[in-house]
C-alpha cells in the first residue's frame, strides 16, 4: 500500500508535465485528461487546480472553471492562491451570470496573501460590487508596491467610479505582474 501511494506520488508531476505540454501544443483535451489524472493521484496539488482552472478558462468553460477552483480551496492544504484566481474569475468572469461581486470581495479579503496582486484583486472585487472607494483604496496599495501601468488605468477609473474594459479570459488567471 505504501510502496503504491509513493509510486502514484512520483507520478503526478509527471501528469502535470504532460498536461502543460498538451496545452502548450493545443490539445486542450489531452491536457484536461492529464490535470485530472493528476489530481486522482494527488487531490491537494495546487498547480493541477490551477492549471485545470486555467484551461478551462481558455476554453471558455468558466463555469468548469469555478467549480474546480472551489474544489482545489476544499483540498488543497494553503489554499491562498487558488482563493484569489477564483475572486478574479467571479469578478471579472467574460459571462456576466458567473459574476459574483460579494462572494469575489470576501474570498479576495479573506486570502492571507498581502501582495500587489492580492491587493489589485481586492480592488478588482470591490469595483464588482460598486464599492470604488474601495477599489481605489486597494489599487492604490497594489501600485505602493509596485508601479504598473494597467493599475494606474484601473485606478483612474475607478476613482471616476466606472468599471474598467474587459479583460481577455487567459488575462483573469495569469495576470501581468
Amino acid at each position: 500500500m505504501l510502496l503504491n501511494q509513493a509510486t502514484h506520488r512520483r507520478q503526478c508531476p509527471l501528469h502535470l508535465r504532460s498536461a502543460q505540454l498538451a496545452g502548450h501544443l493545443g490539445r486542450f483535451d489531452e491536457a484536461e485528461t492529464s490535470y485530472r489524472q493528476a489530481l486522482r493521484l494527488e487531490p491537494g496539488d495546487r498547480a493541477a487546480y490551477q492549471g485545470l482552472a486555467t484551461l478551462l478558462v481558455l476554453r471558455n468553460e468558466i463555469a468548469e472553471a469555478i467549480r474546480a477552483l472551489d474544489q482545489g480551496r476544499l483540498e488543497v492544504e494553503a489554499p491562498d492562491n487558488l482563493t484569489l484566481l477564483l475572486a478574479r474569475l467571479l469578478a471579472c468572469s467574460p459571462k456576466q451570470d458567473l459574476r459574483d461581486g460579494p462572494r469575489a470581495l470576501e474570498l479576495a479579503t479573506s486570502s492571507g496573501q498581502n501582495s500587489p496582486l492580492a491587493d489589485a484583486t481586492r480592488a478588482i472585487a470591490a469595483v464588482e460590487t460598486r464599492d470604488f472607494q474601495l477599489a481605489a483604496r486597494w489599487q492604490r496599495e497594489s501600485l505602493a508596491a509596485q508601479q504598473h501601468k494597467r493599475r494606474r488605468q484601473q485606478l483612474g477609473s475607478y476613482e471616476d467610479n466606472k468599471k474598467c474594459g474587459t479583460r481577455s479570459p487567459k488575462e483573469l488567471l495569469l495576470p501581468p505582474e
